[in-house]
């Protein structure tokens, strides 16, 4: 059985390596990105950048509960950018 693979690649600029630092929550589920201009490409749909990560093997980490990183149900975060 395959290991499951970590995310080391932007799913928007594919390739890119991420920045640890940069990422959003969202779906239950942590996504990484290489620039901050990523992060609005994966909130306008999230479904299509999550399956590509899936389809590729990523087993994304799960979204922790942070006042400062959390995305409601409704899809706004409690910060702006």
């Amino acid at each position: 059985k395959a290991e499951p693979k970590t995310q080391t690649t932007c799913p928007v600029m594919q390739g890119q390596p991420i920045e640890k630092s940069l990422y959003i929550d969202i779906k239950g589920k942590r996504i990484y990105v290489c620039c901050k201009g990523c992060i609005n490409q994966i909130k306008a749909n999230p479904d299509k950048y999550i399956q590509r990560l899936e389809d590729q093997g990523v087993v994304l980490d799960k979204a922790t509960v942070k006042k400062d990183h959390t995305e409601h149900a409704h899809g706004h975060s409690e910060h702006k950018h």
